[in-house]
């Protein structure tokens, strides 16, 4: 009987991702702000991938088939998951739903792990406190604004993961390979899922090992951090390292201008709270952060509170994350590198979440030591009804996607129709090519396959055109210059019957070559830009670097069960 229970309120977490889903069952794919820019992009990054891009690295179809370097600087991992998804699902938008589900399933047990870990004992009153941080976590309803109200899904995915970098940084102490390895996981992929929360929770999580792990005397956990961090880093390299180095190749500075600019977009106290704006991260954040505050500041004992120095930590981390959403944080936003990219203070909310989630497995732990099983269950339920009530306001704010859109969800998604309908897969032309006209390409519009024009005119046969290769046939008895309907980007090339030629920029920065009078073949080919090919190596390198840590882990297991 006992056991029946235990099992029933370990699959607890499960209930509050379902609880978090409601919308979904209900209505479907949630209209939010970024809604057809995200369909758009998945269907993209899905397309880039039957047309043999791994990993993809260029829209083909957008700009009306000019293309965008987009995946260059757009991490992959949701879109990659959302794509596969999608091959189960039937449908585009049911795969991204699919993979939501899957990243809330990975944010509910890495919570849970990181909660028991965190406490160390494996008992009733532990067990439960770590699934109160996974309720906490999966149902705060900045979260749930990701999902609903902004369809911030790449932001969403990050936010997921982190509790498991947290959960394998704990873990080194204990078992430094299984630790190690977790931790090196968990940080590649928050880093291939969103690169500008990465660029919070490695920080984050380096901060936390200087409170774990205190030098001097730690020297071998460090090490295991030091190096699994490198490897994480290593592992996600292919993305990271050209997304910084080619970012002037491309309208980055869209990004913080205009709405962008973190300048304009600071919110009142007010907002932060309760569940006034869709970034308002409910009532229970801040009662949590005031009742640690209190237990911190009353605790008769430093070893009255389970785990202090961590539950110190996420405490004077919840206020450094309040306090970089104020105006009084702007000197920091205008200093430090790449804070004006997070463009919006507000997104300090989602790693908030991460650490009141910390304080509040923590804070249940504390009020539940020594207490009945009976007790320890009703204020786990009763939590958990806090949660699902913090998160109903959210949940409700919901929209469906206008039925005259998803009844044509499906063909407008068609990457040909994405192209025919100029689709755009962003809000602002962020990774249009610099030297590009934004509004060229409307006007000079492909005539023939990708041909703009011929100058003069000369017939010309289209052979193959899938976006990153284009054969094209002429025969002509003049010179001619042809004009396509392709960015000018780092990356192409063109043979002219079988010999190296030349390619030009035209005025609106479309790619353009000569060819002479006779009967030539001329092929063009997009490849990843030569960082991206060589970072690309370097992943792979860390990759079986990875699985050799992986057969060690397996071994030295093995071992320690023969024994």
């Amino acid at each position: 009987m006992k056991r029946s229970r235990s099992i029933l309120l370990d699959l607890l977490p499960v209930v509050a991702v379902i609880v978090s889903s409601v919308p979904f069952i209900i209505l479907g794919f949630p209209d939010g702000h970024d809604s057809i820019f995200g369909l758009v992009r998945v269907a993209e990054f899905k397309s880039s991938l039957v047309n043999g891009q791994l990993p993809p690295y260029w829209g083909n179809n957008l700009y009306g088939g000019y293309g965008s370097p987009i995946f260059l600087f757009y991490a992959p991992l949701y879109l990659f998951v959302s794509a596969i998804c999608s091959v189960l699902a039937g449908s585009i938008a049911d795969g991204m739903i699919l993979a939501v589900i899957i990243f809330s399933l990975v944010a509910v047990f890495g919570a849970k792990l990181m909660l028991q870990e965190a406490l160390g004992e494996h008992t009733f009153d532990t067990r439960a406190a770590s699934r109160v941080a996974a309720y906490f976590f999966i149902l705060n309803p900045y979260l749930l604004g990701d999902i609903f109200l902004r369809n911030a899904f790449s932001e969403y995915a990050a936010l997921c993961i982190s509790p498991s970098a947290v959960y394998g940084l704990l873990s080194i102490r204990h078992r430094p390979l299984v630790g190690g390895l977790i931790l090196a996981t968990s940080l590649a992929l928050i880093i291939l899922a969103h690169n500008i929360t990465a660029l919070v929770i490695t920080p984050l999580t380096l901060a936390t090992a200087f409170v774990l792990y205190p030098l001097p005397g730690s020297q071998s956990s460090w090490r295991m951090v030091i190096s699994n961090i490198g490897l994480g880093l290593g592992l996600a390299a292919f993305f990271w390292i050209p997304a910084i180095y080619y970012v002037p190749l491309v309208r980055s500075d869209l990004l913080v201008a205009g709405f962008g600019d973190f300048h304009k977009n600071f919110q009142s106290l007010g907002y932060f709270f309760g569940h006034y704006e869709f970034f308002s991260t409910g009532l229970l954040t801040p009662l949590v952060i005031m009742f640690v505050a209190c237990s911190l500041l009353f605790a008769r004992k430093k070893t009255e509170l389970p785990s202090r120095n961590l539950l110190v930590f996420a405490f004077a981390c919840s206020l450094l994350f309040l306090f970089l959403q104020t105006r009084a944080s702007a000197w920091v936003w205008a200093t430090v590198p790449y804070m004006p990219y997070f463009q919006f203070p507000w997104r300090m909310m989602g790693p908030l979440a991460l650490v009141t989630s910390i304080l509040a497995g923590l804070s249940f732990a504390h009020l539940c030591r020594g207490k009945p099983r009976k007790i320890i269950v009703f204020r786990e339920l009763l939590f958990l009804l806090l949660c699902v009530l913090d998160a109903i306001p959210h949940l409700n704010a919901a929209r469906p996607l206008p039925n005259q859109i998803l009844g044509e969800l499906s063909f407008i998604l068609n990457p040909e129709n994405i192209k025919n309908f100029a689709l755009s897969a962003t809000y602002s032309d962020e990774y249009l090519p610099r030297f590009a006209d934004p509004n060229g390409w409307r006007s000079e519009r492909p005539k023939v396959g990708p041909i703009i024009r011929a100058i003069p005119p000369v017939e010309v046969k289209v052979v193959e055109d899938t976006g990153t290769k284009v054969i094209l046939e002429t025969n002509t008895e003049i010179p001619a210059r042809l004009q396509l309907g392709r960015w000018f980007f780092p990356g192409w090339t063109c043979t002219l019957n079988g010999e190296v030629h030349e390619l030009q920029s035209t005025s609106i920065g479309s790619l353009e070559l000569s060819v002479p009078a006779s009967l030539n073949r001329i092929v063009l080919e997009l490849r990843p830009p030569l960082l991206r090919r060589m970072t690309l190596w370097v992943s792979l390198v860390s990759l079986g670097g990875w699985f050799v840590m992986l057969l060690l882990t397996l071994r030295k297991k093995n071992m320690g069960s023969g024994l």
